[in-house]
């Protein structure tokens, strides 16, 4: 008798650390999922938010930087995929100086168009117009 319920608790430790470990490899799968979808897709922070938030890009910020703006302000879900993003595109050097206004319900594709393209023209001290 004594062997029997021995071997009953066994087996239930067996599957208890089975199904944690069945668990651990889902979460990571859809983690891997979700951050891949944000490097390689179109992914919104919100559709449905609107409301836009301005993001000051200085003369010099690099991609972290400004991937570390854009989370703060809930604009991007992962700053490294981000600027793996910017990285692959090859826009890290494109990305424009200047005031943004941005809103959740954009995609990355979308943010990152708006600041390689429309950053906001001042004059710079040698009297030349930059971005």
């Amino acid at each position: 008798m004594k062997k029997v319920v021995l071997g009953f608790f066994e087996l239930c430790i067996h599957v208890i650390i089975y199904a944690f470990v069945i668990f651990l490899v889902y979460q990571a799968a859809v983690f891997a999922y979700d951050y891949s979808y944000n490097v390689f897709g179109d992914p919104v922070v919100s559709k449905y938010d609107t409301q836009t938030t301005t993001i000051v890009v200085e003369d010099g910020d690099s991609a972290s930087q400004v991937a570390h703006k854009l989370k703060e302000a809930g604009l991007i879900k992962y700053e490294s995929a981000f600027v793996i993003r910017v990285r692959l595109e090859e826009m890290g050097d494109k990305i424009m100086p200047g005031t943004f206004e941005l809103s959740p319900s954009m995609s990355t594709e979308d943010i990152l168009q708006i600041l390689t393209t429309e950053g906001e023209i001042r004059q710079d001290s040698s009297g030349g117009m930059t971005r």
